[in-house]
């Protein structure tokens, strides 16, 4: 967490040498509502269930030679009367002890010129086996750096290092980002390959919302 932050510091210095005003002001504010009830009826154990109401709102600058900055914040909101208590708490929309929480799912740094990419810090990914999977309140995100290449007629070259994530799937708390195995793991590479003459093949599609 802390190099992500201090990527987006500096990010932030660079703009302000110059055209910071118009970077900032040409940037976005985007933002999702959720909200969620999750009722579990186990038959061997305790039931569970939840209420929760979230979202995630983002900023992202506005592009000053080719370099942008983004940021995100991603909520939950325990509505504690429609809440189990202690064991009847269904944790897939908390953090641990059944909480409330919120994070910074999103944090990164892009630059984009001359058909390559690259964009650093905490992001969204998708690929065949590192992916969103956005299917509680917000989806899988990830701290990586991934670059993309496009000069090569029809053809798009990926690669990157993933080094740590959070999020529904990843673990024990959603809100903490944490490395891939748990154990002493120092990340995990990749590399991928696409054309347009290639259809239905997964990567393809996976590199495309990368690069989009």
């Amino acid at each position: 967490m802390k190099k992500v932050i201090v990527l987006s510091m500096a990010a932030v210095v660079v703009l302000s040498a110059s055209g910071i005003d118009d970077a900032f002001k040409s940037g976005k504010v985007s933002g999702q509502l959720r909200a969620a009830y999750v009722d579990q009826d186990n038959a061997v154990d305790t039931d569970t269930y939840t209420t929760s109401l979230g979202g995630i709102f983002k900023y992202e600058s506005g592009d000053w030679n080719g370099l942008k900055v983004g940021i995100g914040s991603y909520i939950s909101q325990k509505i504690g009367f429609a809440t189990g208590d202690g064991d009847n708490a269904n944790m897939d929309v908390l953090s641990n002890n059944a909480k409330s929480y919120v994070y910074v799912g999103e944090a990164y740094i892009d630059y984009s010129g001359n058909d390559f990419s690259l964009r650093i810090g905490r992001q969204l990914i998708d690929t065949p086996l590192a992916n969103t999977d956005d299917i509680r309140m917000h989806p899988n995100t990830f701290e990586a750096a991934i670059a993309t290449y496009s000069g090569i007629d029809k053809t798009t070259l990926i690669g990157g290092c993933i080094k740590r994530w959070a999020g529904y799937d990843s673990g024990d708390d959603i809100s903490e980002f944490k490395r891939l195995n748990r154990g002493n793991s120092n990340g995990s590479s990749l590399f991928g390959v696409t054309n347009e003459s290639i259809e239905n093949l997964a990567l393809q599609d996976g590199i495309t919302k990368l690069t989009t």
